[in-house]
């Protein structure tokens, strides 16, 4: 079962639950890009395929556990060990580690950074990490994408970003968007639960794009 589902439901796994707080402030193909290789000349569908591209990139998003344009996202556990695994990637930053102290509170503290150290997709607790009550009491904020840029992107920002995701995912997001488009009652696929119901419903050009990327059975 992929950790990754449509928003605004918050993901529950193994003790642990993972919600996106903040989408990509723009899609990793532009409208143009899409309409380019679909040879489409006129403006009409502009609005529909700006929201397929996002549909199609969310959609692999979920099935490859990974975001494309950087996101913000927070995983929120029970009791954990001393090596906490990030569960959507790349990771570029750690805003915070916060924690309810006891059974008695509700209010979130800051855990010291210096306390931790992040390496690749965990965060590694240099003794051990603070004492906090068993349910959800433990919660990390962190940024995913395959490169950073401002909250506030110029287009060279934007440029830079997308040339920063490997071409065959984007690939993939165009041919997921024009499949789409061309088969409006394939579009039920993105509401699937699991990877392999998902995958089973692409069309094969994508299928043989991703399945390099997918956790299969992880």
């Amino acid at each position: 079962m992929s950790v990754l589902l449509p928003e605004p439901t918050p993901v529950a796994t193994n003790g642990r639950e993972l919600t996106r707080t903040t989408d990509s402030a723009f899609e990793v193909v532009t409208v143009d890009e899409l309409k380019e290789s679909m040879r489409l000349r006129t403006t009409a569908h502009d609005a529909v395929l700006g929201r397929l591209i996002k549909a199609s990139r969310q959609q692999i998003e979920r099935m490859i556990e990974q975001a494309l344009i950087k996101q913000i996202w927070q995983q929120t556990a029970n009791r954990v060990p001393r090596e906490i695994k990030l569960l959507v990637t790349p990771v570029l930053s750690v805003s915070s580690v916060e924690y309810i102290p006891g059974m008695d509170s509700d209010t979130w503290l800051t855990y010291d950074s210096s306390n931790y150290a992040a390496a690749g997709d965990s965060l590694l607790a240099r003794t051990t990490w603070p004492t906090h009550r068993n349910w959800k009491s433990l919660r990390v904020t962190f940024a995913v994408g395959y490169n950073d840029h401002p909250d506030s992107p110029t287009d060279d920002d934007k440029t830079t970003a997308r040339d920063a995701v490997p071409s065959s995912l984007r690939e993939a997001v165009r041919e997921l968007a024009a499949h789409m488009f061309e088969n409006p009652e394939g579009t039920a696929a993105v509401q699937y639960e699991t990877v392999a119901k998902q995958f089973g419903a692409l069309p094969g050009v994508v299928k043989e794009i991703i399945s390099g990327y997918i956790k299969w059975g992880l």
